[in-house]
């Protein structure tokens, strides 16, 4: 017990002193080690998609759909070499389906992303960038854009 909370504090610690600062992220932060399960949405209890549907939802009011499958397909992709913190990833993890987007999560620096995870039984800090995770991304989405970005109609990367 005592080397989860280490273990949970020091990904606290970790997340707000190297993080980028945005909104979308220190929200997630906060429910780093609360648990899966399948088709809950928050706001102490998800699965993958309930995550990333309630962070968004709770930060932004933007209201994403609801599954993972309807999450991860639209029609602005970003470019995996261009992710940055606070967009939304798609994960091929089930290669029995013609779906690519099995599991979502947010990227919260260049390396790394929070997701729920259904393996650990709870929000957790994965690389996307090395290890499964990095086999398995299919792309990303930009689901807030910068005011910036907006004016000069810069946001289709």
């Amino acid at each position: 017990m005592l080397k989860r909370l280490i273990s949970f504090l020091c990904t606290i610690v970790f997340a707000l002193i190297l993080l980028p600062q945005n909104q979308t992220i220190n929200e997630a932060i906060k429910h780093v080690g609360e648990s899966y399960c399948y088709t809950a949405a928050g706001p102490s209890i998800f699965d993958c998609s309930g995550f990333t549907f309630y962070i968004f939802k709770e930060v932004h009011n933007i209201q994403l759909q609801r599954t993972a499958q309807k999450q991860g397909y639209d029609d602005s992709y970003i470019q995996v070499n261009k992710i940055r913190p606070g967009d939304l990833l798609s994960f091929n993890t089930n290669h029995g389906d013609s779906d690519l987007s099995d599991h979502m999560g947010i990227a919260i620096s260049d390396t790394l992303f929070i997701h729920c995870s259904s393996a650990a039984h709870k929000v957790k800090i994965s690389s996307y960038t090395e290890g499964w995770y990095a086999q398995k991304l299919s792309w990303a989405r930009r689901i807030v854009y910068e005011r910036e970005e907006l004016q000069n109609g810069s946001h289709y990367d």
